[in-house]
């Protein structure tokens, strides 16, 4: 039963470490698995933000690309453009050479349009051609109306005839479209007449594009006259009897068949003049254009400076797709390394729930020997002591079971230091066999040489050492100055930094300042402008009015109050006026001007007491037709009664 139970304890002792490897492998497979299913999750954030972040940069990167393709595309077609839009302004300024008499008419024309309302502008300024090739043959039927002034009323003509007469600005012609008389049923029978007949006559009316505002003053200038390709077909048409005197006709050269049946023609420089004058609109609606491109070239560029984000954003993606790409290794590894530690838990757990089951049967099994053992041993301690009791009283023990115990410790005490004993001498006799195998003296005399060589190594690895040390000692000493110099180094760039600091806040300032000062001048510049806009509205209609205002030029000197007058001559000469006074600010000038306008109504209410009853002429005039009409029947009567 003893030799059995001590095989069941070996057992036990075995399946116990078995046991406790498997605990052990299951602690760490639990803690494996609670990192690996930490490093998971966040592996699983870690892709969705990259995921995430890839899609913005391709949607980012599809806009920029698609921008940046666009812009580029469209760069090139406003550069081809612009180069057009240049080479024709150039091309049509060479050929328009204004004479100094011709700007002086067109800033006249502007002065009319600023200053009376309904003047529209030049003929040939409101009017586009359907084609450039009928430009020599329209200024020449045309004529004068070409550059004529269309105006609304009759009564803002004669206006600014007036305004030309008393500022000595030169003569003009006005077409008022009140008062101008057209024949538009005869467009449709000379088009119909045209049509039946056949040829390249068209009304020269219908070489312009239609514009219902100048439509009247354009049928007024050119009428019925027309415009053909030859002079042939012109001579044919003119000097047959049945149209003979009834169109004007005019050639694509320039050659004019007159009712009459007279024809001029040949081309001068003014004509050349007066034609280039088409192309005037044509240039502004260039130059027009050429701003407009000139804006979109500035936005397109800064779009073209997007390539480089497109680059970094390309930069951005492909360092997003490799940390996906290794994230989704690590993501694969954790999840296979997950899964086999979730089977080696399994089959742990299995292991140690079949191991415990085999221990709890041992155990069992073993109670159920000790006590049989236990049983036994009592069943013979009381035979023992019965059988030795005679040799237990001869040895002076109590019984024979105590001499037995000390007899086995003291035989175990002699077989361990027995086995101790040997295992010295063996270890002992070991070493003797080994140092009398080996040659002693050559390995001294080995080692000795070793040991000079390592003490002369070692003298020159203590003087390089010394060497060292003092090197050592001088970069110590040289570091130690540089960092103090360092030191000051710094303070001054500390200093330097404040400086500059305070100088950009004071440039900030400045700037500021005169960005400010810049606002206020435009704003100063526009009321000036707009100031000197009615300040000339005033003297024109002070001239209009026939009112003398005081200006420099009257006299080259004036001297008022101890002042000399100052300025240039045909300016005001403010010091000359009964009630001039400087105006200190703004609330002093709406004094005084409330004040003029007080006295204004205060006169024209006078004004309006001292004109006539108009009611009682009304009267005066009935009693006198009534007067007239009792005299006449008093008449009457009285040649009656005679």
């Amino acid at each position: 039963v003893e030799r059995s139970l001590g095989s069941k304890k070996k057992i036990q002792e075995k399946i116990e470490r078995e046991i406790q490897v498997l605990k052990d492998a299951k602690t760490n497979n639990q803690s494996a698995l609670e990192f690996n299913s930490k490093k998971k999750r966040k592996l699983e954030d870690h892709c969705k933000k990259n995921e995430e972040k890839l899609k913005q940069l391709g949607g980012s990167l599809k806009g920029l690309t698609q921008s940046s393709k666009n812009a580029a595309v469209r760069l090139t077609e406003v550069r081809k453009e612009l180069e057009d839009a240049d080479m024709r302004i150039h091309a049509a300024r060479s050929d328009i050479q204004q004479s100094k008499h011709e700007v002086k008419k067109a800033e006249c024309a502007e002065q009319l349009k600023r200053l009376f309302k309904g003047v529209r502008g030049r003929l040939y300024e409101l009017c586009e051609l359907t084609r450039k090739e009928y430009q020599t043959a329209v200024t020449v039927a045309l004529g004068k109306n070409m550059e004529a002034m269309i105006v609304d009323e009759e009564k803002v003509a004669i206006d600014c005839i007036k305004y030309l007469k008393d500022q000595r600005l030169g003569k003009a012609t006005f077409i008022p479209l009140d008062t101008i008389r057209v024949n538009i049923a005869s467009l449709d029978s000379t088009r119909q007449f045209l049509k039946q007949r056949g040829g390249t006559f068209k009304l020269v009316y219908d070489v312009f594009k239609d514009n219902e505002a100048v439509s009247k003053a354009l049928l007024y200038a050119c009428a019925t006259t027309l415009i053909c390709d030859t002079e042939s077909e012109a001579k044919a048409f003119c000097y047959n009897p049945s149209f003979r005197g009834k169109y004007k006709v005019v050639t694509r050269a320039g050659t004019i068949f007159h009712k009459s049946g007279n024809m001029s023609g040949g081309y001068s420089s003014k004509d050349k003049q007066r034609t280039n004058k088409w192309n005037e609109q044509e240039i502004s609606k260039v130059q027009q254009k050429r701003v407009k491109l000139q804006a979109e070239l500035l936005s397109l560029e800064r779009k073209e400076r997007t390539e480089r984000d497109s680059r970094e954003v390309n930069a951005q993606i492909e360092a997003a797709k490799q940390r996906l790409h290794f994230s989704t290794l690590d993501l694969k590894h954790s999840i296979d390394k997950l899964s086999k530690l979730e089977t080696e838990l399994k089959l742990t757990d299995k292991d140690l729930a079949q191991k415990n089951l085999a221990l709890k049967k041992l155990q069992t099994e073993m109670a159920k020997d000790q006590k049989k053992i236990d049983a036994f041993k009592k069943n013979i301690a009381k035979v023992s002591v019965t059988v030795f009791a005679d040799f237990s009283r001869s040895i002076g023990v109590k019984n024979i079971a105590e001499y037995e115990e000390k007899r086995l410790a003291a035989a175990e005490y002699r077989a361990k230091r027995k086995i101790e004993l040997a295992e010295a001498e063996s270890r002992a006799l070991g070493a003797l066999d080994y140092e009398q195998s080996r040659d002693s003296r050559a390995l001294a005399k080995k080692l000795k040489k070793k040991i000079g060589a390592l003490q002369k190594k070692l003298q020159e690895k203590e003087g390089e050492l010394k060497g060292f040390d003092e090197n050592i000692k001088t970069m110590k000493k040289d570091l130690k100055s540089d960092e103090n110099e360092l030191k000051l180094q710094k303070a001054n760039m500390a200093d330097r930094d404040t400086n500059i600091a305070s100088v950009k806040k004071k440039n900030l300032e400045l700037k500021k300042s005169i960005s400010k000062l810049e606002r206020e001048v435009m704003v100063l510049g526009e009321e000036t402008t707009k100031l000197r806009g009615v300040r000339d509205d005033v003297q024109n209609q002070a001239k209009m009015e026939q009112v003398h205002l005081p200006l420099i030029g009257d006299r080259r000197k004036r001297k008022r109050g101890g002042r000399e007058a100052k300025g240039a001559p045909g300016e005001l000469d403010f010091d000359m006026l009964k009630n001039n006074r400087d105006v200190l600010d703004k609330q002093e000038y709406e004094q005084i001007k409330q004040s003029y306008l007080d006295k204004i109504s205060d006169l024209q209410s006078t004004l309006q007491k001292l004109n006539p009853n108009m009611k009682a002429f009304d009267q005066f005039d009935d009693v006198m037709k009534r007067l007239s009409n009792m005299k006449s029947d008093f008449d009457r009567k009285r040649d009656g009664q005679e």
